[in-house]
């Protein structure tokens, strides 16, 4: 067989070949172009986890110190009336009716901030329980030893505790305290001769309802339960002004002399707090200047696809308005 060899096709041959190589070449190169691009898009779409996570923690002491500082101008305000209060004592003006009505008007105001006793609620989980006052039993005056048994039928539970002969004020709250902690009730002692229990507000209708009671005959009677209705504690202000309405002007200075006190301690609190609240400020704020920030998103915006870029600058820039002032009037300072 005679093969026939033909220069022309054979060039054409050759030149597809090649051609077909050169092809398969460039749709790789597209496609590894193609990957990068898709890499590229994907690493500028992300979001810069460690700058969330600036902001969320510049956002959780951003609230504490606006809750402080909201706790302080009620105490302010508190200690303001206080003060109007006694001066017009002092003056040998005794409106009752009208002090009444403007203590419950502040009572509702600060209520918010803080709890019944004024105490702030941003302090304490405490400050948003309810009190009560077990004013009917005495369980601090010295005695023989008994045992005590306190059912709650609200709640279906019941405790007992031992208090020993001669015991202490302060052995009878904790023995009384260790007994009901159980079921989240707070002991303390109310007064010369009383228990205070507080409790969640929630729950407060376990201590709302009498509470049965049973002894030995020594502080309780023996036999049958006892029902006992405790008294919940007013807002402080609701007393100030029923001790306004009832009570001599010594008595009310005493007690406006007092809550005074209560409430300058509550705000030197505050103000310590705020000062720590600073401190963690500083050290999750942005610590660069406003032309690095220019810089940088300059560069971000021509790199990769401007539509990613910007989805991920946009999700970094959902701040709320106060984080956002709280940061301008840092950089200011600096």
């Amino acid at each position: 067989m005679i093969k026939v060899s033909n220069p022309n096709l054979d060039s054409v041959s050759k030149s597809n070949n090649s051609n077909k190589v050169i092809a398969t070449d460039v749709n790789q190169l597209s496609a590894a172009g193609g990957n990068e691009k898709k890499v590229a898009n994907y690493s500028s779409a992300q979001v810069n986890a460690a700058r969330f996570e600036r902001w969320a923690n510049w956002g959780v002491v951003q609230q504490k110190n606006a809750q402080a500082q909201s706790a302080e101008r009620s105490l302010t305000n508190v200690y303001r009336e206080l003060v109007s209060i006694e001066r017009s004592l002092n003056l040998h003006v005794k409106q009752p009716q009208k002090t009444v009505d403007s203590l419950k008007q502040l009572q509702h105001k600060v209520s918010d901030d803080l709890s019944s006793n004024l105490q702030p609620k941003v302090l304490s989980k405490h400050a948003q329980q309810s009190q009560f006052v077990l004013n009917s039993v005495d369980l601090f005056s010295v005695k023989p030893a008994e045992t005590i048994n306190m059912v709650l039928p609200t709640a279906g539970k019941s405790v007992s505790f031992h208090l020993p002969e001669g015991a202490g004020n302060n052995e009878v709250v904790g023995l009384v305290a260790k007994a009901l902690a159980p079921l989240n009730i707070g002991v303390a002692k109310h007064g010369d001769k009383q228990l205070s229990f507080s409790i969640n507000q929630g729950q407060s209708r376990q201590l709302a309802e009498p509470v049965l009671f049973s002894g030995e005959g020594i502080r309780i009677p023996a036999g049958n339960p006892v029902p006992v209705q405790l008294q919940e504690q007013k807002p402080q202000l609701e007393q100030l002004a029923k001790s306004i309405e009832q009570d001599p002007v010594t008595e009310i200075k005493a007690k406006i002399t007092a809550m005074q006190n209560d409430v300058k301690r509550s705000i030197a609190a505050l103000r310590y707090i705020m000062s720590q609240i600073q401190q963690e400020t500083a050290q999750v704020a942005y610590s660069g200047n406003i032309e690095e920030v220019q810089t940088e998103l300059s560069q971000l915006l021509r790199q990769g696809d401007f539509g990613s870029r910007l989805t991920g600058l946009l999700a970094q820039a959902n701040i709320s308005r106060d984080t956002a002032v709280s940061l301008l009037q840092n950089n200011n300072a600096r």
